[in-house]
């Protein structure tokens, strides 16, 4: 098998898992973010002071290796001009994911490691 013919086969294979998908989301959040930065004119500093953080901040946002929160993502909408809504999360999905391969990932126990309470 070819490299290119090998390369495709496991894009296909990929395009299904959840590590895909979000990246694809965070690729869009954080394109249109962009795109309305320049429509305004705004720089990252200036989006950075409407927001009260550091430019810095407003870099890793920007760079999509950051986590960013439902929460955060409202605030750089609102410092955009922007209204949220969300519309995309409960839609039926063509393909299932795949789930991480890792078993400890749904693993109950990683969610909290203390006790019961009594």
């Amino acid at each position: 098998m070819r490299l290119a013919e090998w390369f495709q086969k496991k894009l296909e294979e990929s395009k299904h898992s959840i590590v895909f998908i979000t990246e694809g989301v965070i690729i869009e959040i954080t394109e249109q973010i962009a795109l309305r930065m320049k429509e305004l004119g705004l720089k990252k500093k200036d989006l950075a002071e409407r927001l009260d953080v550091s430019k810095a901040h407003v870099t890793r946002l920007l760079q999509g290796n950051h986590n960013l929160s439902i929460r955060k993502l409202v605030e750089v909408a609102a410092a955009l001009g922007y209204g949220a809504r969300c519309n995309c999360a409960l839609r039926r999905a063509r393909h299932p994911f795949s789930p991480p391969r890792s078993p400890q990932a749904w693993s109950p126990s990683r969610r909290s490691r203390r006790s019961p309470s009594r």
